[in-house]
Formats: structure tokens, C-alpha cells, sequence
């Protein structure tokens, strides 16, 4: 498009000045102007959505690490839920509850930064061990545990890769 125009533009004047029958006998000389002025039109338009992206650019970065600091402070609570020794039945009752509630802030957090991050969360495909530290009370507690593990593991990746 940016070397059609002037050569579009050139063109008709060289064939209007040597008179070619073109069709062109009528056709006044202010029309070699067209596409040179299309040609500037569309390069003024290309820089003014340059300039839009990059002012949009500068604002969103303040606004991603907001967002991916968000997801470091999710991420420093679920290790320290997910690390909590619940001596009784209560305890675990509650745990599991606080659990549930982080999971799901995590999601919320996750997908306001990445959509793909909340698809990786929501989608545990494959799950690490879980540390050696945490202590294994009841089956639901370690199925919990560990997702909450592989939860981390993720964000935990997703935040070294993007800071």
C-alpha cells in the first residue's frame, strides 16, 4: 500500500504530461493528489495507533504489576494455609474451608492476570509431590494439599518467568 500510492500517483501524471490515450483527457491533475493523500492519511492513522499502543502499553505495565503482585501475595498465603498443622477435627474442618476460599482467590487473581494461567490452575493435569514438611492428617486433607501444591508450583513458575 505505502509504494502503490505514489506510484499510482507519479504514473498518472506522466501519462496525463505525454498525452497517452488513456482516457485520461479529461481527468484534471488534482486527481495525482488522491493517492498521495490516501498514502498520508493512512501513514498519520498508523502513527496515531502507535502512539495509542504505546501510551496503553506504559499504563497497562503499572496495572500488570499490580496484578502479578496480587498473585505473589495469593501465592504467600496459600504456602502458608497449605503449611498449617491442624491438630483436630475442628481445625481440619476449618483448614479445608480456608483452603476452598483461597483456591478459589487464586482463580479470580490468576485470571485477571492471564486467562491461560486460571485454565492452567483450574486444569491440574498432572500434580508434583507435596513437600516433605506438610503433614498428612486425612486423605481429603493430602488430596487438598496437594492441589493446593501444584497451585503453587504454577504460580510460582508463572511468576518467575513474567517479573
Amino acid at each position: 500500500m505505502f509504494i502503490f500510492a505514489p506510484i499510482l500517483s507519479i504514473s498518472f501524471t506522466v501519462a496525463k504530461a505525454a498525452g497517452l490515450q488513456l482516457g485520461l483527457q479529461h481527468v484534471s491533475y488534482a486527481w495525482a493528489l488522491g493517492p498521495i493523500l490516501l498514502w498520508v492519511l493512512v501513514a498519520y492513522v498508523r502513527r496515531c495507533l502507535f502512539s495509542y499502543k504505546l501510551e496503553d502499553a506504559t499504563r497497562d505495565e503499572a496495572t500488570r504489576q499490580e496484578r502479578l503482585a496480587a498473585l505473589s501475595s495469593i501465592r504467600q498465603r496459600g504456602v502458608q494455609i497449605r503449611n498449617g498443622e491442624p491438630g483436630s477435627q475442628a481445625e481440619l474442618d476449618a483448614w479445608e474451608i480456608e483452603g476452598d476460599n483461597w483456591i478459589t482467590e487464586a482463580y479470580a487473581v490468576a485470571g485477571s492476570v492471564s486467562a491461560t494461567l486460571r485454565a492452567r490452575l483450574e486444569t491440574l493435569d498432572e500434580m508434583g509431590p507435596v513437600p516433605d514438611r506438610v503433614p498428612e492428617i486425612s486423605p481429603s486433607q493430602v488430596h487438598r494439599t496437594e492441589v493446593m501444591s501444584e497451585m503453587l508450583r504454577r504460580i510460582g513458575a508463572y511468576l518467575e518467568k513474567h517479573q
